[in-house]
């Protein structure tokens, strides 16, 4: 198994960043697009392609604290026009009828909205492949049916309150 660690600090420093934009654009912002590539290290030994990680990935971890710095900044300020918000990338733990499941970050952050009166879409996404040795890699490879893969819908939630 190859052990590798993302940089925290890049992380943090990237969601205050992001937590500065919101907030600056709270009174105005309708529609807010969030995706995430999440990387895929070669050599771990989980999956062989990107779509069995994404689908096997059931716990959302990846995504906790983009979720969790979303919902604070959403949570501490007011945007009165903020109606829709599309997810991509992001495991949301979606059930076969497509509602999110509330125990994984994602799920929750879709009820959140939902509670709100915000419409939410959770999208595939894609994934990143990177070895541990240089960080670097191509773009994940998907054996996909049709040209739009990375747009399959999860799970949406309906904002009408």
């Amino acid at each position: 198994m190859v052990s590798y660690f993302w940089s925290t600090s890049a992380e943090v420093s990237a969601h205050k960043d992001w937590e500065n934009i919101l907030r600056a654009t709270c009174e105005t912002l309708e529609t807010l697009s969030v995706e995430q590539q999440l990387g895929i290290e070669h050599g771990d030994g989980a999956v062989d392609d990107a779509e069995g990680f994404f689908r096997g990935d059931q716990d959302g971890l990846g995504s906790e604290r983009l979720m969790d710095m979303l919902e604070k900044v959403l949570t501490e300020r007011q945007f009165p026009v903020l109606k829709r918000v599309y997810l991509k990338g992001i495991v949301v733990g979606s059930k076969e009828r497509g509602e999110p499941i509330g125990d994984v970050p994602g799920g929750r952050f879709m009820r959140f909205l939902q509670t709100k009166g915000i419409t939410c879409e959770a999208r595939l996404g894609e994934g990143y492949w990177f070895h541990g040795d240089d960080g670097m890699g191509p773009p994940a490879e998907w054996e996909a049916r049709d040209d739009d893969w990375e747009e399959e819908l999860l799970a949406s939630v309906d904002g009408q309150l």
